[in-house]
């Protein structure tokens, strides 16, 4: 059985990933910053036999993650799915605000290289050892329009942590990717041309035949390669 932890995982594209999956019967770790207040990620797994199981997690929080980790100690995760993250002003020209800089900073960048470390044991007990990170096409340079600078600015950052991680473990096995999902419908995109069905549906296609091969690209919901 794929076992699965989703970050942000009660809204969004989070929780479109732990409905996809459930649906396929995996057993799924769903995290999130308040789980009680989640109802539909509850009403997910109040059926699921106890599949999916919902944790707490602030991502921002090194002792949050810690005692995730520790929660789950000895459990065995075939692939961590890196989704938590936030915006930021995406559609205006952002001043240097360095609250807000800080914040998208440490949620879109530090948060997920700290989720990578404390949860490698679990990834290495696992049979895929996956991190997908949910990257955007406007981590690439290419695609910057000159707004959500700070959004872009993490994503980019987001890309070339993981790419060094993706280095740092290649030996051990590990596929460490970052994945745009494209122009999803969210409560960051409600306006986007791709529902959250087709996007995520997409994506696991894409994990599904991840190998060692793939470890340290920035691809698309297509398998396609994302410039940098």
């Amino acid at each position: 059985m794929t076992s699965v932890l989703v970050t942000g995982a009660n809204r969004g594209i989070g929780y479109e990933f732990v409905r996809q999956y459930a649906a396929e019967g995996a057993r799924i770790f769903a995290a999130c910053r308040n789980p009680a207040k989640a109802d539909a990620l509850k009403a997910l797994a109040a059926p699921s036999g106890g599949k999916i199981t919902l944790h707490s997690l602030e991502v921002t929080d090194d002792a949050s993650i810690a005692a995730l980790a520790r929660e789950l100690s000895g459990e065995a995760i075939d692939i961590l799915i890196n989704n938590a993250g936030i915006k930021g002003d995406l559609h205006v020209f952002e001043p240097a605000n360095s609250a807000l800089w800080e914040k998208v900073m440490r949620t879109n960048v530090i948060a997920p290289f700290r989720m990578a470390e404390n949860f490698r044991p679990h990834l290495e007990r696992g049979t895929r050892r996956i991190i997908l990170n949910i990257s955007s096409g406007r981590g690439s340079h290419l695609r910057h329009r000159g707004d959500g600078i700070a959004y872009c600015a993490s994503k980019a950052a987001l890309n070339s942590s993981m790419y060094g991680l993706s280095v740092a473990w290649k030996n051990d096995n590990f596929i460490v990717v970052m994945i745009a999902p494209g122009p999803v419908q969210t409560d960051m995109n409600p306006e986007a041309r791709l529902t959250p069905e087709f996007s995520i549906g997409a994506m696991r296609k894409v994990i599904a035949n991840l190998t060692t091969a793939d470890n340290g690209r920035y691809l698309d919901y297509e398998n396609k390669d994302v410039l940098w």
